[in-house]
């Protein structure tokens, strides 16, 4: 019936060598290869379903595969190509091909594409959902451990549960929690404890707390990830869904339950063993007034099926604010369900509608138990795999483009990356580093840190709803720093925005530490094109000159803002940044500017008793045009009612981008 059609089956004999065309090119074919592998063995358990893989004509050797499974009112399928021939072939057979009446399935789902495969797709995705409503697009992330990796993990069983095979007969109870349930969800799980496998949590009365799956769509030995646990309290009924989250025939190309698809937007947990298509609920490991390093200027599941379609708003889990692809949307606490996937810390930070903040309360103190159990669950799909991760060389260029094209408010994040990317070169030894949630920069936030001279200095940018939401869980899960163990933290420059999202938990990260300074100041800045104009005239009988490092004492000695530590931090400055000063004929400092740690212009002074007579602007002019000539656009901060300082950059024609809060913690006695 199709031997002429675009798409044709892979024969047995050829499936090793679809295998032998995919593996080279883990880790970005790890979710094909797996889902290939999985159907293969499915076909053959199960030999009167609909499943297949496919190529355009040529086989393997066209550089595209398609593969997918039909039953449970649903279609799903994937494909993966590794040739720009391949591209343009699976986009002309998904155009031509006879195979799929797409208008007949109730619900489509397209899972795990890459971006490339995304992208060559995206031209026809319209023209072969064209008599069906629009299709839903989310993203995430995948993950992957390898299996002599996982079989690693020690697997402890809480006191009084037991560690058993899921069976036929839990299916029902599953479905019935599972938020993105669709007609046919239940049928299809239940397929998977006999096609795969699943393991629960269980206990000494035989109900069912936690489990999770070897899904359908990822071949992994000992696959787990994480859906939606049984309620502990048999009183409380399950939340039912939305009407459209049953009925609805929304289309749901690169739209999964759980890790299908392009990442569900709603509700999505877990880790697979080799890898995942969810993000989950990504517990990142991240990391005023006396502000003592602030700028001196003039004076910062075996995932459950994969059949959760469009639609579907409640109950709005914790996860859901987590993954990559969605929008952030705050959720209602209706049940057990709707907070088993946080810890106690995110309970009280996360975004919880009015009428639901009690019954979270009540919920989480009766759940105790149940959560527990949980979570300890979650460690064991969980235990090998990062929170943060540290931003490779090569994709720091990824995060500048993300950060320029929102200045000038992200110009203090932007500087001071590139400022600690160019000093991590200089001083390797220095613990500096730039950090994101998993996701990379496609999480929508970036951190950025370095620690010494008694300090931790850092500071964050957020540019997504969900960048937000994932600063806040990491700050209160990090296992990076222990807080209590600095003697100063300084958080710099923060956006009010960013500000307003971490206010919530400021007073968590700090509990065991003096209630830390907040204070506040304007940024101002002048691009590179602008301050190399400037005419930096020395004053008869005065020298312009670097700073060095003997400068360094007496430029702390007199500095308002000095910390223990400081003076070497501002020895540091003089070589892997620099400094410009004015001396007298007798070699006496009078004043002098920074290219200050964070990327800016900062330590601007003139010693008291040679003020009011334009050494300071000289000094300041001097470091500006060198940042310029640099290529450096100059920002940098003015304290809050510093009316002086004000005046003087204004002057110069500083123009004021934003205003901006500072952070910072010290010994109870300072």
């Amino acid at each position: 019936m199709y031997e002429s059609d675009a798409l044709q089956i892979v024969p047995d004999s050829e499936i090793t060598a679809v295998f032998d065309s995919l593996k080279p090119l883990f880790p970005k074919s790890i979710h094909a290869y797996y889902f290939i592998d999985s159907l293969v063995a499915w076909k053959k358990k199960v030999p009167e379903m609909d499943i297949a893989i496919l190529t355009p004509k040529g086989g393997h050797k066209s550089g595209a595969v398609f593969f997918y499974f039909t039953g449970f009112n649903f279609l799903v399928f994937s494909v993966y190509t590794w040739t720009k021939e391949g591209e343009e072939l699976l986009r002309s057979s998904l155009l031509e091909t006879k195979r799929f009446q797409w208008v007949e399935f109730k619900y489509i789902l397209v899972t795990c594409l890459t971006e490339e495969v995304y992208s060559a797709l995206e031209p026809v995705i319209p023209k072969i959902f064209n008599n069906r409503p629009p299709p839903r697009i989310s993203h995430d992330s995948v993950y992957w451990l390898p299996a002599e990796e996982v079989i690693k993990f020690d697997v402890i069983v809480p006191e009084g549960m037991r560690l058993d095979d899921l069976k036929k007969e839990h299916a029902e109870m599953i479905n019935s929690f599972w938020p993105r349930r669709t007609g046919g969800s239940e049928k299809l799980i239940a397929m998977m404890t006999w096609v795969n496998f699943g393991k629960g949590l269980f206990k000494s009365n035989g109900d069912l707390v936690a489990w999770a799956f070897y899904c359908h769509h990822q071949q992994q030995h000992s696959q787990q990830q994480l859906p939606r646990p049984q309620q502990q309290s048999k009183q409380q009924t399950p939340h039912k869904p939305q009407q459209s989250q049953l009925e609805a025939p929304n289309v749901a190309t690169g739209q999964g339950g759980g890790a299908d698809g392009f990442a569900s937007n709603k509700a999505k947990a877990g880790v697979h063993s080799r890898l995942t298509g969810a993000t989950g609920p990504v517990g990142a490991d991240w990391v005023g007034g006396s502000r003592r390093l602030g700028p001196g200027s003039g004076q910062g599941k075996g995932n459950t099926p994969p059949t959760g379609t469009t639609g579907s708003e409640n109950p709005m889990t914790p996860a859901a604010k987590w993954t990559g692809g969605g929008r952030y949307q705050s959720f209602r606490a209706d049940s057990l369900e709707a907070i088993e996937a946080m810890t106690d810390a995110e309970v009280h930070s996360a975004r919880i509608s009015g009428s639901s903040k009690k019954r979270v309360a009540v919920l989480t103190k009766a759940g105790k138990e149940y959560l527990q159990a949980k979570r300890l669950f979650l460690k064991i799909c969980m235990k090998a795999m990062p929170y943060r991760l540290i931003v490779p060389d090569s994709e720091i260029t990824a995060v500048f483009d993300s950060l320029k094209p929102l200045f000038p408010k992200s110009k203090h994040a932007y500087y001071f990356i590139d400022n600690l990317v160019a000093w991590k070169k200089k001083v390797p030894e220095m613990d500096i580093a730039i950090l994101t949630p998993k996701g990379g920069h496609k999480s929508g936030a970036v951190f950025f840190y370095f620690t010494g001279f008694n300090f931790l200095v850092f500071s964050v940018y957020t540019w997504t709803k969900e960048g937000e939401e994932l600063l806040r869980i990491s700050l209160l899960e990090t296992k990076r720093f222990q807080w209590e163990e600095f003697k100063y933290i300084l958080v710099s420059s923060l956006t009010e925005e960013v500000y307003s999202a971490l206010e919530p938990v400021i007073p968590k990260i700090f509990n065991n530490r003096p209630p830390p300074t907040i204070s506040y100041d304007s940024v101002n800045w002048l691009p590179a094109e602008e301050v190399i104009k400037f005419d930096v005239k020395v004053p008869e009988g005065m020298r312009l000159d670097d700073l060095k490092k003997e400068h360094a004492d007496m430029i702390n000695s007199v500095y308002p803002y000095r910390t223990e530590g400081l003076e070497k931090l501002m020895e540091m400055m003089t070589w892997v940044n620099f400094g410009k000063g004015i001396f007298k004929s007798n070699g006496d400092l009078v004043a002098w500017a920074f290219y200050w740690f964070y990327g800016a212009l900062g330590v601007v002074q003139t010693a008291e008793n040679e003020r009011r007579r334009g050494y300071g602007k000289v000094a300041v002019q001097a470091v500006c045009k060198e940042m310029g000539l640099r290529g450096l656009d100059v920002n940098l901060n003015i304290v809050e009612g510093n009316s002086v300082g004000e005046a003087f950059f204004n002057a110069l024609s500083f123009k004021r981008s934003h205003k901006s809060v500072w952070i910072f913690s010290a010994p109870e006695n300072e």
